[in-house]
């Protein structure tokens, strides 16, 4: 298929009384194996689907932009590839970065003020993170989760998972067993979120030691890096490794990939 590149346009979605719920569209959609260029755009939308969708095989790469005020995420990567480099993606209320089946690299963005996490990499993804910042998100700064891999390099991850908006009881009871209940709440109630989390079969891959991951949590001895439940601050939760789950952080050598 063909590429198609769009330089500094304003793009937006307004909710639509026509559909259910908050509306039924994105801002933009890459889709059907769509190639698309964005540099210098600023988008964002008033319904409950992300701002910047890509999916079915589609390939992105966005570069330069403001991705905020998203109802749902800022970016949702399902099943395509992106680059999103040196964009300012803010404000949103899901996850600033979501990749469930795809690829991702991410250099020099911006991803702060999300009402949930800053990135999530899930259901088998691929991701690679060098030199963003991403700070003050409400959750976690970065979660993997069912069998995710990723490879970090001078990141600074701090300030997230202070818990501005706590679950009641009843949120926990919605989400959770009896036991998840009591951990969860001692947790992320009282210490919030850990600036990484690692779960499910997930692999992170720490370069070198150049990731600043400090300040995440809402008390002075809250976890910077959780693996399954288990954490491991400062230099301890490098190389370590969680054998009954299969869980991985070890330093590594960086290769970028080039998707697109």
């Amino acid at each position: 298929p063909s590429s198609v590149s769009l330089n500094g346009l304003h793009m937006s979605a307004a909710k639509s009384d026509a559909y259910e719920g908050d509306g039924a569209f994105c801002c933009v959609g890459a889709l059907y194996g769509a190639i698309l260029s964005f540099e210098s755009c600023d988008m964002t939308s008033a319904t409950a689907l992300s701002v910047l969708q890509i999916g079915e095989q589609s390939q992105v790469r966005a570069s330069g932009c403001c991705i905020h005020g998203g109802q749902g995420g800022g970016v949702f990567i399902h099943e395509g590839k992106a680059i999103l480099e040196n964009n300012d993606i803010h404000s949103n209320v899901e996850a600033g970065v979501k990749v469930t089946e795809g690829e991702a690299v991410l250099v020099n963005n911006t991803i702060r003020d999300g009402h949930k996490c800053g990135v999530i990499i899930c259901d088998s993804s691929k991701a690679t993170l060098v030199n963003n910042t991403i700070v003050n998100n409400d959750q976690d700064g970065i979660i993997l989760q069912e069998q995710a891999s990723a490879a970090l390099a001078g990141n600074t991850i701090k300030g997230n998972g202070l818990c501005k908006v706590v679950w009641t009881e009843e949120d926990f009871e919605a989400r959770w067993d009896e036991d998840d209940i009591a951990h969860y709440r001692a947790v992320h109630s009282a210490n919030g979120y850990p600036g990484v989390r690692v779960l499910e079969n997930s692999i992170v891959n720490m370069v070198g030691g150049s990731n600043s991951i400090e300040g995440n949590g809402r008390a002075a001895n809250a976890e910077q890096v959780c693996v399954d439940g288990s954490s491991k601050a400062g230099s301890e939760w490098r190389q370590s490794f969680d054998g009954p789950d299969g869980l991985q952080i070890r330093e590594c050598v960086l290769a970028l990939a080039t998707l697109i």
